[in-house]
């Protein structure tokens, strides 16, 4: 039977700085995520290796997601932008930078208590 085995790293705040998880048999490196956080301790970027990229991460005001992008060698997979009504739901998320590249976009309305009712 083949095993493996998580090992994890902490920053200085407690949070999650890097991942690795190895084969039990030869110790080799099965993946490794290494995490970048800002000063609220929200994660910035995300980098997984075999080399499936970079994630990163933008946050507004109140910390909430605004921005998620892959990149491959400095090549561009994907970029999700979201936005958000008065009462913290999330009411738009856009899938490319630009009119051109927006392949979709959703728009989320919301009921009371924050439940998502349909995208459309």
């Amino acid at each position: 039977m083949l095993g493996a085995t998580d090992c994890r790293d902490y920053d200085g705040a407690g949070g999650l700085s890097e991942k690795v998880t190895k084969k039990d048999a030869d110790g080799s490196v099965l993946v490794r995520f290494a995490y970048t956080r800002d000063a609220g301790g929200n994660p910035v970027s995300v980098e997984r290796e075999p080399a499936l990229g970079v994630y990163y991460y933008e946050y507004d005001a109140l910390q909430r997601l605004a921005y998620e992008g892959q990149f491959i060698a400095a090549a561009r997979q994907y970029e999700d932008y979201s936005e958000y009504d008065l009462a913290g739901n999330r009411t738009l998320l856009r899938h490319g930078e630009t009119a051109a590249e927006n392949l979709t976009q959703a728009a989320m309305p919301y009921v009371v208590d924050d439940f998502r009712v349909a995208v459309t």
